[in-house]
């Protein structure tokens, strides 16, 4: 898939303070990129330098391909921190002022943002009624008012109930699963953002210290068994002659995960000893998501 979204190297700084400190990630089509982060690891800084809201002081940065970014933003919606809307407008009357400060010509694209959110039978009932639920699903509804291919939201669940967070989510699957949006979006709530993001990227202290897909997250989360031997070719032949499988795997650090077995490692130790592999550890390894991502983030401080 091509890339909507490249940085390389990008970095804000504040009172010589990196925010943002090179930070290259990767966006392709079709992605739900779950961002990750404590508050203050830099996720809003740098949605701010994608979406032109704040420049960069270093670094580079392509959207769908190309540096002209006056026109590729227009191929963007974007929630950054909280939406604005008026309080005392009813929901289509804020749409329609967002329409028209936007400059967008078609005014059937008012009514369709409103089904596409559910607010459509809202009426006049004004905005500072709503639920935070309601409001952020309005928020995202001004987002969608340019038809947008790429959508960057901040934190879009944070604080809702378990009501809203599923509207929220269902949404984001229609958005991308039946529209083709591409949605880069962070989010505090780990457990809801493993269900929908096709691939992540965690963000500590300004500094993007790991990107991987949801199939890769899947396996570092796996429960297995981590070993640690001296000869790491004879081990593996062990396991698929003697042991009779081949679920597992070799680290570059050249440790073991062993994906079976995970009740008998005193006996999967005491095969490769007896065919003279030396065993220097071997223990049950593997968290659950929640577990790998704060571990990422460097544990559970101000998270």
């Amino acid at each position: 898939m091509p890339l909507i979204l490249e940085t390389n190297g990008l970095t804000k700084l504040y009172g010589g303070r990196a925010a943002v400190n090179q930070v290259s990630l990767h966006v392709k089509e079709g992605d739900i990129y779950g961002f990750i982060g404590k508050n203050g690891a830099g996720k809003t800084t740098f949605m701010r330098l994608v979406t032109g809201l704040a420049r960069p002081d270093k670094g580079s940065m392509t959207l769908f391909g190309g540096q002209d970014f006056s026109r590729s933003r227009r191929r963007i919606g974007s929630m950054i921190e909280y939406p604005s809307l008026y309080p005392n407008m009813t929901a289509r009357q804020n749409l329609e002022a967002h329409r028209l400060l936007l400059g967008i010509p078609e005014k059937g694209s008012v009514d369709e943002a409103l089904k596409t959110v559910r607010l459509a039978e809202t009426g006049n009932k004004k905005v500072k009624h709503f639920s935070l639920g309601m409001r952020q699903r309005l928020g995202i509804a001004q987002c969608l008012l340019g038809h947008p291919d790429f959508l960057i939201l901040d934190e879009p669940i944070n604080g809702l109930d378990p009501t809203g967070i599923k509207e929220i989510r269902d949404l984001l699957l229609t958005l991308n699963g039946e529209k083709g949006i591409t949605i880069l979006l962070s989010s505090h709530i780990l457990g809801e953002l493993a269900k929908i993001a096709t691939c992540y990227g965690i963000i500590n202290q300004g500094v993007l210290v790991d990107e991987f897909s949801k199939d890769e997250l899947q396996t570092r989360c796996r429960r297995c068994l981590r070993i640690q031997v001296d000869d790491v070719k004879k081990a593996a032949q062990v396991l698929e002659s003697i042991l009779k499988t081949d679920q597992f795997d070799v680290l570059p650090d050249q440790t073991i995960r062993l994906f079976g077995y995970l009740e008998d490692s005193g006996m999967v130790n005491t095969t490769l000893v007896q065919n003279g592999v030396t065993v220097r550890t071997i223990a049950p390894a593997g968290q659950d998501l929640e577990g790998y991502f704060m571990q990422r983030m460097g544990g559970y401080g101000n998270a």
